[in-house]
């Protein structure tokens, strides 16, 4: 999903594209509906929504900064004003800038968090939660 081969790649973070069959899948089962009523024509609207959501939404690191990928919408933090990472409620993650503005990074989660470091090279450092429970696997004896 993401590769870093040196400090110029841009590493991209995104949805699994095998999200995309669910979204073929909510296309064919809007058309029935479509069907019955020709004014439901508009629901064909939503398969294309989620599908572009998709396909475009996630998190661009490159050596200028982070660009968050909304559906409809890019945001692009210089490294200078990045403060850290925040985690908030149900594992999603936040970028926080320096001026103390947060910025939700889509498709993203408190387990991508190890991708999301690697991919910034270090850059973004591990929240003191994640940094504790990688300190913790690395005390505990190993099973095998």
């Amino acid at each position: 999903m993401f590769g870093v081969a040196g400090p110029l790649t841009t590493a991209q973070l995104r949805m699994s594209r095998s999200a995309l069959i669910a979204v073929g899948i909510f296309s064919v089962c809007t058309v029935p509906l479509v069907s019955v009523k020709p004014w439901l024509v508009v629901l064909l609207a939503l398969p294309v929504l989620a599908g572009f959501h998709v396909w475009r939404s996630g998190v661009d690191i490159d050596a200028d900064g982070v660009t968050v990928r909304a559906a409809f919408g890019t945001t692009t933090v210089a490294w200078r004003d990045v403060a850290g990472i925040q985690i908030r409620g149900r594992g999603h993650l936040r970028l926080v800038r320096r001026d103390g503005a947060a910025l939700r990074l889509p498709t993203l989660r408190v387990r991508d968090i190890h991708r999301l470091h690697e991919a910034s090279g270090g850059r973004l450092g591990l929240p003191a939660d994640a940094a504790e429970t990688d300190a913790r696997r690395e005390q505990e004896p190993d099973p095998s």
